[in-house]
């Protein structure tokens, strides 16, 4: 968009409107859906820009998938008619789904780079992932994120030999897990950057500790399982999944 351009509000506003007509006719004749998600996205910033809110809000309703996120848009048009609730809701949710997209993105590229054996690469992302999730913890000390990332460097260390590292590590992912109450929702609201989070932004309840015993008992950890500390780590878990 251009029209900042155009040199005077009317022009500007003509641009826009004109602006707006293409991106309607790409709507009702395009065939290609992600050009149709694209041209709701852009219309509904254009009628935002016009002052058309409801309009803008039409369109982002139409969006069939989050490819463009329409939360963008519409925390605008709420904090422009000051429904300033509305708005931290909507960022802070935004907030909480987004810190999980990049840790997610971190461990995906630990992952990949692990599997090309570049271990020392995988390690950092990794650990980057780690570090932006420890930042979010509430004051009674309690996880607001699983640290799944300690799985992930076990995994990476039992795979190059690192024995000692394999065992520190799962010891401070159960460590984690303790700190973790997913009965507690009201964590999340403790943290000042989530405080008006509501329920339907909280994670799926698990039995964290029975996945983990299915997962150390995979043959990825055959080589350390008659390792006496690893023994222990899986009778702790075991006692603590029947809790």
């Amino acid at each position: 968009m251009y029209s900042w351009k155009a040199g005077n509000e009317k022009s500007c506003t003509d641009i826009i409107e004109k602006a707006a007509m293409l991106y309607e006719e790409i709507i009702t004749n395009c065939n290609d859906k992600q050009l149709v998600e694209i041209s709701l996205y852009s219309l509904a910033s254009v009628y935002s820009s016009l002052g058309r809110d409801d309009k803008a809000i039409e369109m982002l309703n139409r969006i069939p998938n989050k490819q463009c996120d329409p939360n963008d848009i519409l925390a605008s048009i709420y904090i422009k008619h000051k429904k300033y609730d509305e708005a931290r809701k909507l960022l802070q949710g935004k907030l909480f789904k987004d810190i999980n997209e990049i840790t997610l993105v971190c461990i995906s590229l630990g992952n990949i780079y692990q599997k090309e054996k570049n271990y020392d690469i995988a390690e950092k992302y990794f650990k980057l992932s780690l570090d932006m999730r420890n930042l979010f913890t509430a004051d009674n000390n309690e996880t607001v994120f699983l640290l799944i990332e300690y799985l992930q460097l076990a995994q990476l260390y039992v795979e190059i030999g690192k024995n000692h590292k394999v065992i520190e590590m799962l010891n401070r992912l159960i460590e984690s897990y303790r700190k973790y109450n997913q009965e507690n929702i009201d964590q999340f609201n403790q943290l000042w950057c989530f405080n008006e989070l509501e329920q339907s932004e909280y994670p799926i309840k698990a039995n964290l500790y029975e996945n983990l015993y299915f997962i150390l008992n995979d043959r990825k950890f055959n080589a350390i399982n008659k390792d006496k500390e690893f023994i222990k780590i899986i009778d702790e878990i075991e006692q603590l999944k029947g809790e």
